[in-house]
């Protein structure tokens, strides 16, 4: 008892005798170091936005430290009142989405997988459904690696809106506006209205979630099937009923057939069940919810076994998950990934935040703490040892989120500041990689 009263004492007036002040220098500091970092490494292909950017990072951070206190009061008193009017709170979430996406997907440089998934899927815009599987094997990036449904549907699309890489960029967009709304619906069903505004905000915040949302990729398609399934089955939990674990099931499978790494979500789904009182009079839920699962995952690897594409994705799959176990390149690529390339996809300036989140859950270890480091434990490891690239952590910023959230609203006397701060650095992140880069590693030769 008395070493639980010391855990629950010692973070909040080490938190509290720190101050907010010095919680947004960190914050600035560690934004500035990233900074001279890429500088000195010559890691950016535009450089001559650096010191601009410092001197931004340096200018803001003054501004929000010493920002007013009536200043700061009204920013709490607004924030209040959008909690209060949960369809005002997701009104200015989307929008706020809606027209940050749209200007960056009309301005970020072109990426390489973007270059392949529209190959891909101009492929069904042009000749159709029927020769896309046909000739599924041949399709460069696509046959050897990913299952069909994003360049199908994104082709489907582009028949109706026109041949444009933008018209993909919109629907990744619309995925990225759903999964804000769905982490706001999973902070206020885990823990308050104001915790799951905080942590729809603090998503926004994550460099990687704009730019990979605005991208035609696979990834925010897929983060938010992924996000919607557990929320599903949080409601499942909760009340169950045979049409929500079907629904489940099927958004599972659908998200199975965009990027196989949703197979994730079942080890998150059981290790939730295992702690979970509800396990028993799920049972039959839960067999449905597999059936389902995994009988689309199923039609889909019946037909490429058929054609022979199921032992060539089989055999790069394998290969790509052997690599970090198995090659030295790959240990340093892991430790590549998981230090500089996973923080940068979060920000740097970030850490302070997840820092007082990991604080967070391991204080009060709540069912809903326990819940989200579940999320994160179980997510992070199999992907450090398998496939360690930023962009496959996806899935789980909703739960860092969150976890941010809880932290900040627990041990911070003015969130409203180190959130406004995020949001503007990560703004500064935004700008830097809009038509630029990182090339160098630290650590690979």
């Amino acid at each position: 008892m008395m070493k639980s009263s010391m855990a629950q004492f010692v973070p909040r007036i080490w938190a509290q005798f720190l101050g907010t002040r010095t919680w947004l220098a960190a914050m600035a500091a560690l934004q500035v170091l990233w900074l001279y970092v890429i500088w000195l490494r010559g890691a950016a292909s535009n450089p001559e936005k650096i010191s601009f950017l410092i001197l931004y990072t340096v200018v803001i951070g003054v501004v929000v430290g010493w920002m007013p206190a009536t200043l700061v009061s009204r920013m709490s008193t607004f924030k209040e009142h959008v909690v209060q009017h949960e369809r005002l709170a997701l009104l200015i979430l989307c929008l706020v989405v809606l027209t940050a996406g749209v200007v960056y997907a009309s301005q970020q440089r072109v990426l390489t997988d973007e270059q392949n998934v529209f190959n891909a899927s101009r492929i069904v815009t042009e000749q159709g459904v029927v020769p896309f599987f046909a000739n599924y094997g041949s399709i460069p990036w696509l046959g050897h690696q990913h299952p069909p449904l994003i360049p199908l549907v994104y082709g489907l699309a582009m028949r109706v809106f026109g041949l444009h890489l933008f018209v993909l960029r919109c629907l990744s967009l619309a995925a990225s506006i759903a999964t804000v709304v769905l982490t706001y619906l999973l902070g206020r069903h885990l823990y308050d209205r104001e915790t799951g505004f905080l942590a729809a905000t603090l998503l926004l915040s994550f460099p990687y979630f704009l730019r990979m949302g605005t991208a035609a990729l696979t990834d925010m398609p897929v983060t938010f099937l992924f996000t919607l399934s557990l929320y599903l089955t949080f409601r499942l939990c909760r009340t169950p009923r045979y049409r929500l674990s079907l629904a489940v099931g099927a958004f599972i499978g659908l998200g199975l057939l965009v990027k196989y790494t949703m197979a994730l979500i079942y080890p998150v789904l059981l290790s939730y069940l295992a702690i979970s009182s509800t396990f028993r009079r799920l049972k039959l839920h839960l067999v449905i919810l597999a059936l389902v699962s995994l009988g689309l995952l199923a039609i889909w690897l019946a037909y490429i076994y058929d054609s022979g594409v199921l032992a060539t994705q089989s055999k790069t799959l394998s290969s790509y998950a052997g690599f970090v176990t198995t090659t030295s390149r790959g240990k340093w690529w892991m430790l590549e990934m998981v230090s500089t390339r996973l923080t940068s996809a979060l920000g740097f300036y970030n850490l302070p935040l997840l820092l007082l989140g990991g604080w967070y859950l391991l204080q009060r270890r709540h069912q809903s703490d326990l819940l989200v480091l579940l999320w994160i434990a179980t997510v992070f490891p199999i992907l450090i040892l398998t496939t360690p690239d930023a962009r496959y952590f996806m899935p789980t910023f909703p739960a860092l989120a969150m976890a941010a959230a809880g932290g900040v609203r627990r041990f911070c006397e003015a969130a409203e500041k180190l959130v406004l701060l995020a949001l503007l650095y990560c703004g500064g992140v935004l700008y830097l990689f809009t038509d630029g880069f990182r090339a160098p590693y630290l650590f690979l030769r």
